[in-house]
């Protein structure tokens, strides 16, 4: 009986205190996070740490925010991260070196302008177990090999890339078109859109959005066709919105 009650002694003392080392850890964390997000805003970042039912990050940095090279690091030291925003032409090709050593489980919004790109960096950013991820890439020199990073993604929500900025190939987008990437939305503005690509658009078997804005070359009408064409292809329905058109 001596020896029970001794053993629930010691488990009541390794619980009271595990639980007062962990608030004293998180507590600390929490301080830790605040002093990143404040260098970081004082340079011009927006960062916000969401800390109302679950820890998660938004970071975006604006054309005139102040950049450092090793900001990544900060960065992906702050929990959960689930957006980064970055508009800035100043950004270095090595400024998303760091993205190996980021975890990015929690990502769920990429949203990439004016930025330039190291070949190939975006299969980096392939660390998301979201089903809901948006990829938005504005005016950079995305190429074939930044699409094959893109074909290799489980899942996207939505793809948007906008030009003028064109360095892939009819090629390789069409690999993309069928390759096992869950693609729910498709948004295109200020691209050249061959025959061959109109092709390939209908080739993409999960997606249930197209958007298009000023496709270079081709009219409202040559692309609200793409309804027809997909259902012909696919015996099911898609949504083709073409907005704020201008006609070539």
């Amino acid at each position: 009986m001596k020896f029970i009650l001794t053993k629930f002694f010691l488990i009541i003392v390794f619980v009271f205190f595990g639980c007062k080392s962990s608030n004293k850890s998180s507590a600390k964390e929490k301080i830790e996070y605040n002093l990143i997000a404040q260098e970081l805003q004082n340079r011009g970042y927006y960062v916000k740490i969401n800390t109302v039912k679950y820890f998660y990050s938004v970071v975006t940095a604006y054309p005139k925010t102040s950049i450092l090279e090793d900001d990544l690091k900060k960065i992906c030291a702050l929990p959960n991260l689930s957006h980064i925003n970055i508009e800035n032409e100043n950004l270095t090709e090595s400024f998303f070196d760091y993205l190996n050593n980021c975890d990015l489980t929690s990502l769920e919004y990429i949203n990439l302008k004016n930025v330039k790109l190291r070949e190939g960096i975006l299969c980096d950013f392939n660390g998301s177990k979201s089903e809901d991820l948006y990829l938005h890439l504005t005016k950079t020199n995305v190429g074939d090999i930044d699409f094959n990073c893109i074909a290799k993604f489980n899942a996207i929500q939505q793809l948007s890339l906008e030009g003028p900025n064109q360095k892939f190939s009819d090629d390789i987008f069409c690999n993309l078109a069928n390759s096992n990437l869950k693609l729910k939305s498709l948004h295109l503005r200020n691209l050249q859109i061959s025959d061959k690509f109109m092709k390939c658009l209908i080739e993409l078997k999960d997606i249930q959005t197209f958007g298009f804005k000023k496709i270079k070359g081709r009219t409202a009408n040559d692309m609200k066709k793409l309804e027809d064409l997909y259902f012909k292809k696919n015996g099911r329905k898609v949504t083709v919105d073409v907005f704020e058109y201008d006609s070539p």
